[in-house]
């Protein structure tokens, strides 16, 4: 993953341009928006504590199949991976451990293909939570 740095005055000139459907000059409109968007950055970096990093769930997916099976059966796997690919579409995994969230799809996965429940023998406790948010986020779809 590699950042793209962008400047404040093309951040705000491309919102304005979607929104409002014209281009900013500079003026004092495109300043006081620019210093919206850098306090509500500052804000957002607080929040996080300044930490930026993740670790990515696909890790824990591929670790957690292999605990459970030396060979995995390939559906599981496949729907699984997939199910994690779609949550990163939504906001669940700002809102959930990567743990958890590769935990919850391979539950999903399992639920999903008829696989017994004492196939996933030590789930964590959010896990029931996620796979249902995932259902309800393709229900909505």
């Amino acid at each position: 993953v590699c950042d793209q740095f962008r400047k404040g005055r093309d951040v705000v000139n491309a919102y304005v341009y979607v929104v409002e459907e014209e281009h900013l000059k500079i003026s004092g409109k495109l300043f006081d928006l620019r210093d919206n968007l850098c306090q509500t950055e500052q804000s957002i970096l607080r929040y996080l504590g300044y930490d930026c990093t993740t670790d990515p769930p696909y890790k824990y997916l591929l670790n957690y199949l292999h605990a459970l099976h030396p060979r995995p059966p390939l559906p599981l796997s496949q729907l699984a991976l997939s199910i994690l690919n779609d949550t990163r579409l939504t906001p669940l995994p700002t809102a959930h451990p990567p743990h958890a969230l590769a935990a919850g799809c391979i539950h999903l996965a399992s639920t999903l293909l008829d696989y017994p429940p004492t196939y996933l023998p030590h789930l964590p406790p959010e896990t029931d939570s996620i796979k249902d948010q995932v259902l309800s986020y393709y229900r909505d779809r």
